[in-house]
C-alpha cells in the first residue's frame, strides 16, 4: 500500500472539496504527461493507479520486432528477452516501468502538473453553481476597471463586463456592488470564466421581473421588449387576470417599481406600454406619446402605414428616429410614418421629403437603394444622423438586411461624405 499518496489524497480531498475518484485521475493523468517525455516508449502508455492501495503501475504495450523501424512501438528480441525470455518476433510484450521512472525531478513536475489541473478542476466546481443562472441576474463586486471593461468579482469566481456591454456612460468604483446579467460560463477561459452585461436587453427583462411581483407569478407578461441601452427601452406587457392592469402593475404605486428600474439603468427611458392582438392598436400604443390619426395595416408585407398631423411627426419619429426605431423592433412589423397633407400644405410634403432623404442616403458610396429606403424609413433621414447611430450602432446594426460590420462601413461612408 502506498501510505504517502493514500494520505496526500485525503488530505487534497478535504482541503480542496474534490472527490477522491477526480483527485486520481488528475495524478493519472498528470503522471502520463511527465512518462510521455521520459520514455522513448509510446504504444498504449498508461499510468494506472489502484483505488483501494494507491499503488501506482506504469507501462506499455510493444512489439517485438527485428529489425526495429519505429522504437516508440517496438522492441527487438535482444531487449524483449531480458524480461520476457519467451518473446519472440512479433509478440506483444507489456513494458512496465519500475518506480525509478519517478525520479526527483520527475516527482516535481508531476506536483506542477497537478497542481495546474486541480486549480482547473476547481475552476470547473466552481464554476458550476453558475451554469444554471445564464441568463439571470447576479450581483458583484467591482474589482478592476480597464479601458477595455470591469472585472467583477461573485464569491470566488470573477466574472468580465466588457466595455461594449456596460450602458454608455456609466462609471464605476473598486469595492462598488454591481448588478449584471450573466451572458455565458467558460472555466476553461484564461482569466474571468464568467461574461456578464448591463446592455443586454434581457437585462432589462430581468429587473422587470424582480421588480414586478405580478410578472415573476405571471399574472403580468411581458410580451415584447426593445432596448437602446442607456437611451430608452419600449416594453410591451398584458395581464392574465382582468382585474389587473399590467401597466399600473409595472409602473407601481407612485412609480416606485419602474423608478427603481430607472435608477439601476442610469435614467435610462423606460416606456411602458400595452400589448394588444390587434396590430393597429398595438402600433398605436408602440408610437407613443404621438397621436396618430390612422394605421393601415398591410397583413400580407407585415407592414403598416402610419398617418399624423404636423405637430406629432416629430414625436411619432423621435429624436433621431429612436421612436420609430424602437416600436418596429418591439412590434416586429415595418412601419412607415406619413405626415397628413393638408389643402394649405406645401407641395414638399413628407413623401417627397422622404424621396429626397433616401435620394442622398443612397448616393452613399456602396449603399444600396433598398438599404437606403430601409435607413430613412427607419429615421436615418440624413448623413447627420448615420454619424451620429456610432453612439448606438446596434440600432442600425439589427435593421433587417444589416449587421453590425455593414453598420460600421455605413457609418464610416457618411463620415467620408461629410467630410469630403
Amino acid at each position: 500500500m502506498n501510505k504517502d499518496l493514500l494520505d496526500g489524497l485525503t488530505y487534497l480531498e478535504h482541503e480542496r472539496g474534490i472527490d477522491r475518484e477526480s483527485l486520481i485521475t488528475l495524478l493519472e493523468e498528470s503522471m502520463l504527461d511527465v512518462l510521455k517525455n521520459s520514455t522513448p516508449y509510446k504504444r498504449e502508455l498508461t499510468v494506472s493507479i489502484d483505488r483501494k492501495t494507491c499503488e501506482i503501475s506504469s507501462y506499455a504495450k510493444l512489439i517485438v520486432a527485428d529489425p526495429v523501424e519505429d522504437p516508440s512501438s517496438e522492441i527487438s528480441p535482444e531487449v524483449a528477452k531480458k524480461r520476457f525470455p519467451q518473446a519472440k518476433v512479433g509478440d506483444e510484450v507489456t513494458w512496465t516501468f519500475d518506480d525509478g521512472t519517478f525520479g526527483r525531478i520527475a516527482a516535481q513536475t508531476v506536483r506542477t502538473k497537478m497542481i495546474q489541473k486541480l486549480r482547473t478542476e476547481e475552476r470547473r466546481s466552481q464554476c458550476g453553481q453558475y451554469k444554471d443562472q445564464v441568463g439571470q441576474l447576479i450581483h458583484g463586486e467591482v474589482k478592476h476597471i480597464s479601458k477595455d471593461g470591469v472585472t467583477i468579482s461573485f464569491n470566488s469566481v470573477d466574472g468580465y463586463l466588457p466595455r461594449e456591454e456596460r450602458i454608455p456612460g456609466e462609471n464605476f468604483e473598486i469595492g462598488e456592488l454591481v448588478t449584471v446579467l450573466l451572458t455565458d460560463v467558460d472555466p476553461e477561459r484564461s482569466g474571468p470564466a464568467l461574461t456578464v452585461s448591463r446592455r443586454h436587453p434581457d437585462f432589462v427583462r430581468r429587473l422587470f421581473e424582480r421588480e414586478v411581483t405580478e410578472i415573476s407569478n405571471g399574472t403580468v407578461e411581458i410580451r415584447g421588449l426593445a432596448r437602446e441601452a442607456g437611451f430608452r427601452t419600449k416594453i410591451a406587457v398584458s395581464s392574465n387576470e382582468p382585474r389587473i392592469d399590467p401597466m399600473g402593475a409595472c409602473v407601481g404605486v407612485r412609480g416606485s417599481r419602474v423608478r427603481n428600474i430607472v435608477h439601476e439603468l442610469g435614467g435610462e427611458k423606460v416606456d411602458i406600454i400595452e400589448y394588444s392582438d390587434d396590430i393597429a392598436t398595438y402600433i398605436a400604443n408602440a408610437l407613443k406619446p404621438a397621436r396618430l390619426n390612422e394605421v393601415k395595416v398591410n397583413q400580407a408585407k407585415k407592414e403598416v402605414v402610419v398617418n399624423v398631423d404636423e405637430d406629432q411627426l416629430s414625436l411619432a419619429i423621435g429624436k433621431k428616429g429612436q421612436n420609430t426605431r424602437l416600436a418596429t423592433r418591439l412590434t416586429g412589423w415595418r412601419i412607415e410614418i406619413i405626415k397628413i397633407r393638408h389643402e394649405e400644405a406645401p407641395a414638399n410634403d413628407m413623401a417627397s421629403m422622404m424621396k429626397r432623404a433616401i435620394d442622398v442616403v443612397s448616393s452613399l458610396e456602396g449603399v444600396s437603394q433598398a438599404e437606403a429606403e430601409t435607413l430613412v424609413n427607419n429615421g436615418f433621414v440624413s448623413l447627420e444622423d448615420i454619424v451620429a447611430a456610432e453612439e448606438y450602432i446596434d440600432a442600425m446594426a439589427t435593421l433587417p438586411g444589416f449587421d453590425l460590420q455593414r453598420a460600421k462601413e455605413i457609418i464610416a461612408a457618411a463620415k467620408d461624405a461629410m467630410n469630403g
